[in-house]
């Protein structure tokens, strides 16, 4: 979560700089930046999210094994 976080603030801070500069070149590449952030912070929030479904889903098969009596 730590690095979702410091995605998040990078992308706040170059949003900022967008909205503060005047040129309008360098406007439209913190703006680019900022948006690359955001994604990058909600792809790895993704990430994060399915690697501990997967995590449950995995614990849970093996308690359920565990109860499952033994086929002979």
């Amino acid at each position: 979560m730590r690095i979702v976080a410091e995605y998040l603030r990078k992308a706040a801070k170059f949003d900022e700089w967008a909205r503060a500069s005047s040129e309008p070149i360098l406007k439209e590449n913190c703006a680019d930046l900022a948006d690359c952030y955001q994604c990058l912070a909600s792809k790895r929030q993704w990430l994060l999210e399915r690697a501990r479904s997967s995590r449950n889903c995995r614990k849970r098969r093996r308690r359920l094994s565990a109860l499952r009596p033994l086929r002979r």
